[in-house]
């Protein structure tokens, strides 16, 4: 357990941020204390972190036996599944496609079961015409929002 101290808000204590504007009002070695203090308290946050996902795996995974059902009561259209560690476009795979292939279900719930998966929904540029972004974000929520419950009682 990681207590939130007043450390963590100190470091936030100033008008400026950017390190070319730190650089011009203080000397190297009030910047290698900021730098210092930053990295202190970067690495409890990294750690919390850390702490969370090692935690959340397991119960979050059992979430996929729930999509199939869940999926029948939203539009599925623009959501994706991916595992938590790829981030490049290319290796997310539709929900839509997710549900139709057997095949790509299971493979893909025994690579998440390793890790763990994440699941959005995108709109994509020249293809889908958002016309309301805060509606967009909210429906969004709302749709995932029976999961989350879900999650709470695994």
């Amino acid at each position: 357990m990681t207590a939130l101290t007043e450390k963590m808000f100190t470091i936030f204590d100033r008008d400026e941020f950017s390190f070319k504007k730190l650089k011009e009002k203080y000397s190297e070695e009030e910047l290698a204390q900021i730098k210092a203090n930053f990295k202190d308290v970067w690495q409890i946050w990294k750690q919390v972190n850390l702490n969370v996902a090692e935690k959340l795996p397991e119960a979050y995974n059992k979430l996929l036996k729930d999509l199939p059902d869940w999926a029948k009561k939203i539009n599925s259209d623009h959501w994706y599944l991916w595992d938590k560690n790829e981030m490049e476009f290319a290796d997310h795979l539709s929900l839509a496609t997710y549900l139709a292939d057997q095949e790509k279900q299971e493979n893909f719930d025994q690579e998440a079961l390793k890790s763990s998966f994440l699941l959005g929904k995108f709109a994509f540029r020249e293809q889908d015409k958002v016309d309301d972004m805060e509606e967009f974000i909210i429906s969004t929520i709302d749709n995932l929002l029976p999961l989350y419950r879900e999650l709470l009682n695994k």
